[in-house]
């Protein structure tokens, strides 16, 4: 599968460093093999599962049991006892950070793993993965499980006696009985998982893989799911057929797996396929939203024919594209379509009862349904708003990232996107500042940004983070919980081997040579940080800005426990590196009674103070460094900024 790796290493310095609040509290990784996270999802106690493609990678430094284990927030390390070459694990943390359980699931042949995953989680907790098999799977429980088409569980079934070793037999034996298994594992599957862990139902939805599985979401009493579709098919009741170019098809299935309705958006190019992602929200009224991509023309499930305007500029590799909106009731019912109008690109959706919110990108001052993005000066991503009841455009707001690649939404109907920033060229200096919206971030080679907005699309506040998370909307998720925390899922990547690093007051323990799976928090709330935690001196494997975690319904002055941030506080480190003198620049963007700026090694480890526990008023000041003064060596440190409800961190390198 194709990945672009658009974000580069942790450690890039810069020479004027920028970091902002909402603040990452902590981070958990995913061992030194070659780990991606394929899907992951949250259920209604703040629990987050993550589902990833485990491999064994050549890692000469590294310790082979090392290989298999995760750490979690808290610093400890689970070892991973059921492995395998190449492997899933479904594993899951509660909101602190802390691993509750995980399953391991392998397949019989060694190096076959499916490519696409999909996670879900029901009201009652029940955790659902579906993917498209090929081979046949074990579950890791208190025995190894494997599904037949009649749903039951056969528990270490003994295998057909197999012909002495010199027999002529023996080949056919083999190659006839992993046809038999291939077969039988062929298809879309359906595993089921109790809140706690435990192996609760293994289904076969289709006995085919026929169906290109895209998307994914719980709802009453089942699963919708949608995917692509090539050729003449029959899915429960409904035959689809004529599909020249294909079809998308969105279907929903009870608790069991059986099909209960289907849908189709066929499209209308002459031959077939261009397979564009399909994505799918449901609302609490039960209303479902599809976004997908058509070339050439598209037929909606209502049987209208949208054909599509060919130019001068359209051929066969840029042919007439446009994105559309499609809306359903819980039942399957057309209820409205939206057509982009140009080509344009919708990397994720968002929906409540009241709205419905894209993102992507648009290129060429295009229209984005009804409404011109302005992509002048590197605005090339876009958020807009449609209305969910009769799909009229409420507004669109472009902005200098590549799309948010997923969003979610706070308590107050804030929203967030999580995306790449693209608002530079090659030609600018790597030193030159970049701006988003009012804001300025450091120019990094490219960083990931998280941005907020207001449900009217104001703008609100930007954070950018270095880092490298995969651009493509399946390999990276952003969650809210119920008290307005962030929680991001994705891959970090690097190229060679990076050591344990801080993100603000996020501790990433472990080492990536290739890609590494990974969670983290940002605290977005007004709950106070643990007031009676004290750096002191730690182990070297341990860190001690764990210390510094949320209290729940402890809050700020003036403000409630689940309280939306009243805004981002800024540290700005000048310059950076430094030869002799640094100055530490803070901006504070509401009163607080407890404000220190700490200096401390790459271990954590305290070296020194520039303020103590201060009162400071909301605004801006200036704090000098002396590297004379801290008895400081040449090399790479933490300077970090702390108030009674927030944290961050940025390096500083003296030389």
């Amino acid at each position: 599968m194709k990945k672009h790796l658009l974000l580069l290493s942790l450690s890039f310095l810069l020479l004027i460093n920028t970091t902002q609040a909402q603040h990452f509290e902590w981070a958990a990784s995913m061992g030194k093999a070659q780990t991606e996270t394929l899907s992951s999802i949250t259920d209604d106690e703040g629990n987050l599962t993550m589902v990833l493609s485990w491999e064994q990678t050549s890692m000469p430094y590294a310790k082979y049991d090392e290989l298999y284990c995760v750490f979690d927030a808290f610093g400890d390390t689970i070892k991973i006892v059921n492995k395998s070459p190449s492997m899933l694990v479904l594993v899951q943390f509660n909101k602190q950070g802390k691993l509750n359980w995980y399953k391991v699931i392998t397949s019989r042949h060694n190096g076959y793993l499916p490519e696409e995953v999909f996670l879900t989680c029901a009201k009652n907790g029940t955790l659902s993965l579906f993917f498209n098999a090929k081979s046949s799977f074990y579950v890791s429980d208190d025995n190894f499980e494997y599904l037949l088409e009649s749903d039951d569980f056969i528990r270490n079934e003994p295998p057909k006696e197999k012909p002495d070793s010199d027999s002529d037999e023996e080949e056919d034996y083999y190659y006839s009985g992993m046809n038999e298994l291939l077969e039988k594992w062929k298809g879309t599957l359906q595993i089921d998982f109790k809140p706690t862990g435990e192996l609760k139902r293994l289904s076969r939805i289709f006995p085919h893989n026929s169906i290109d599985i895209q998307d994914a979401v719980a709802t009453k009493g089942g699963t919708i799911l949608t995917g692509f579709v090539s050729k003449p098919i029959t899915i429960g009741k409904t035959t689809l057929s004529n599909l020249t170019a294909g079809a998308t098809v969105v279907f929903k299935t009870d608790s069991m797996g059986t099909v209960v309705w289907v849908q189709k958006v066929k499209y209308l190019a002459k031959t077939c396929c261009t397979i564009y992602g399909t994505q799918i929200a449901q609302t609490e009224n039960g209303n479902i939203y599809v976004a997908g991509m058509g070339n050439y023309g598209i037929e909606f499930p209502d049987g209208k024919k949208e054909e599509f305007e060919i130019t001068a500029e359209h051929n066969q590799y840029n042919p007439p594209a446009q994105s559309y909106l499609l809306a359903l009731d819980a039942n399957g019912k057309m209820l409205w379509y939206k057509l982009s109008g140009q080509k344009n690109y919708i990397k994720s959706i968002l929906a409540d009862n009241k709205t419905v919110y894209i993102s992507g990108t648009s290129p060429l001052n295009n229209k984005v349904f009804g409404a011109k993005a302005d992509t002048a000066q590197g605005r090339k991503g876009y958020l807009m708003a449609i209305d969910a009841k009769k799909g009229k455009t409420l507004w669109l707001h472009s902005n200098t990232s590549s799309g948010f690649g997923t969003m979610t939404q706070d308590n107050a109907g804030n929203i967030y996107g999580l995306g790449i920033y693209t608002g530079y060229t090659s030609a600018a200096t790597i030193n030159a500042p970049a701006y988003f919206e009012t804001d300025t971030l450091p120019r990094r080679y490219s960083q990931a940004i998280l941005v907020s907005y207001d449900e009217a699309g104001t703008y609100r506040w930007v954070k950018g983070f270095s880092g490298l998370l995969y651009d493509n909307s399946q390999y990276f998720k952003l969650f809210a919980d119920g008290c307005n925390n962030l929680f991001i899922t994705g891959s970090i990547f690097a190229s060679l081997k990076i050591p344990n690093q801080y993100i603000d007051g996020a501790f990433m323990k472990g080492e990536a040579y290739g890609s590494m799976a990974y969670l983290s928090k940002i605290k977005n709330n007004t709950n106070l940080l643990d007031t009676n935690a004290e750096v002191k001196q730690a182990p070297t494997d341990s860190n001690t800005l764990f210390t510094f975690r949320e209290v729940q319904g402890e809050a700020m002055q003036g403000q409630t426990g689940c309280g939306v941030s009243p805004g981002p506080w800024q540290m700005v480190i000048y310059p950076n590196p430094f030869s002799a003198d640094a100055t530490v620049k803070i901006n504070t963007t509401y009163d607080d009674d407890a404000v220190s700026i700490l200096v401390m090694d790459l271990k954590g480890q305290l070296l020194g103070t520039l303020l103590s526990k201060e009162k400071l008023k909301k605004g801006t000041y200036e704090y000098p460094i002396n590297a004379a003064a801290f008895n400081l060596s040449w090399g790479t440190y933490l300077i970090v900024l702390r108030g009674s409800a927030t944290i961050l961190s940025e390096r500083v390198v003296y030389k």
